[in-house]
């Protein structure tokens, strides 16, 4: 099976004809929410207070790719990326068919800097919620 993402109900591989050379999924990132009380010294961690631990979102981080046969082809690709993943900052289901859990994401950035005449070359960047969703709908970290 070739590695692809689904975001948005569409595929990489089969709507797009993108390959997918690696996904890196960032772990949640503990916040921290300190409290400055006036006149006591230091600060008081709520999470403490509060028995539970608070967390950012998550960072995915997609490289892909596709070989066209000009930098006209090239172009369109681009725009048709742009189309799918940039129009809307809704979280939505994100899939790696090589992981077993889905993230509720949006993408924040596409980088093609990469790129070249007949290869276009893309780093999308996405932010997920904390919690990644497992195929019975629990979540966890």
């Amino acid at each position: 099976m070739k590695h692809s993402i689904t975001f948005k109900d569409k595929n990489s591989l089969a709507d797009y004809g993108v390959y997918i050379s690696s996904v890196v999924t960032g772990a949640p990132v503990v916040r921290k929410n300190e409290v400055t009380i006036p006149y006591r010294s230091s600060v008081i961690d709520m999470d403490k207070v509060a028995g539970y631990t608070t967390y950012d979102d998550r960072t995915i981080t997609v490289s892909m790719w596709k070989k066209l046969q000009s930098v006209a082809g090239v172009n369109k690709c681009q725009q048709e990326l742009i189309s799918w993943l940039l129009t809307d900052a809704t979280k939505s289901k994100f899939e790696d068919s090589t992981d077993e859990y889905s993230y509720n994401a949006y993408c924040s950035q596409l980088d093609f800097g990469e790129s070249t005449a007949k290869v276009m070359k893309c780093t999308a960047t996405f932010k997920a919620s904390p919690f990644k969703v497992d195929k019975d709908g629990k979540e966890q970290l």
